[in-house]
């Protein structure tokens, strides 16, 4: 019995060793969620996407706003651009000021693409996520994402790419609290940039 026992209490020491390094409850920054039905969904007007677009994507993300109920959403900002009729100066400064870089990283991110995809002329990006530096969602999408105009493409493009903002903002939300909370120290082994199963 006290073989065992020290077996189990062993095991207890070794599992719960580095969750004693993770962040205490006061290692973050806490903020405020978005209230349901505050949300603010902004999706500038950049040429070559038809004003059609822009507006059957945006009733997909407010559809998309509703099923989630009463969970916690994040101001979006939705950007859609076409590569080659678009000015793509001016789209990289929107992106990159909601992803929040700033100084030697706002300059990376106007001169290296700064998007998940590398670069903002790659005719079929599509992509979406809660940046913790903003605390803002942000959405992009190309041609290659809106361009069939003769299906639902578009609705489920901006359904999909919505999920992937509420799901990494849910890695930052704490139910109990009604709050976001922004571990202050910020590691590789963040969930944010962890493993994507994990996501």
């Amino acid at each position: 019995m006290k073989r065992l026992f020290a077996i189990m209490l062993l095991l207890l020491l070794v599992v719960s060793a580095p969750h004693a390094k993770a962040a205490g409850i006061n290692d973050y920054d806490y903020y405020k969620r978005v209230s349901p039905g505050k949300e603010r969904l902004i999706v500038p007007a950049y040429r070559g996407v038809p004003a059609k677009t822009r507006s059957l994507m945006k009733r997909a993300i407010r559809q998309s706003y509703k099923a989630l109920g009463k969970r916690p959403i994040a101001n979006t900002y939705a950007l859609y651009w076409h590569t080659k009729k678009s000015n793509l100066t001016k789209v990289a400064k929107k992106w990159c000021a909601v992803a929040g870089r700033k100084g030697s990283d706002l300059k990376r991110c106007l001169t290296e693409g700064g998007g998940w995809d590398q670069g903002f002329k790659n005719p079929n990006i599509g992509s979406a996520v809660f940046e913790t530096a903003t605390r803002k969602g942000l959405m992009e999408a190309t041609q290659g994402n809106w361009g069939e105009t003769n299906s639902n493409f578009h609705a489920k493009t901006a359904a999909h790419e919505y999920f992937h903002v509420y799901q990494t903002m849910m890695q930052h939300y704490f139910e109990k609290e009604y709050r976001i909370g922004i571990p202050q120290k910020r590691t590789t082994n963040d969930m944010h940039g962890g493993p994507v199963w994990m996501i």
